[in-house]
């Protein structure tokens, strides 16, 4: 089970570091929900200015409006995100896991 988790209804926002060759980069991702059907997700992806202290070379921030999470069943998803260079070298993360969960309030 995965200790991710966050809320249907409430805005999907998830940030991190990741390291990257050199090189111009951007990145898409998509959740495929409880349903079978793939969403896809906004993906914001910007280098740092200085490397991180494990190596980082970029930071990513991964979201979706409370608006579009609201008719989502609550069970576990899957996300994955894809780096692509502008030469075309596509750059595919694990899948991983979320808890999409109801909201009680």
């Amino acid at each position: 089970m995965s200790d991710l988790a966050f809320k249907r209804g409430s805005t999907l926002s998830l940030a991190g570091l990741t390291k990257l060759p050199a090189g111009t980069w951007s990145a898409t991702s998509k959740i495929k929900l409880i349903s079978g059907s793939k969403v896809t997700l906004g993906v914001a992806l910007a280098a740092l200015g200085a490397v991180g202290p494990d190596g980082e070379t970029h930071s990513i921030a991964l979201s979706k409006s409370a608006a579009d999470t609201a008719s989502w069943a609550a069970g576990t998803a899957q996300i994955d995100i894809v780096f692509t260079d502008t030469t075309g070298n596509s750059v595919p993360t694990e899948t991983f896991d979320i808890v999409i969960l109801d909201t009680i309030t």
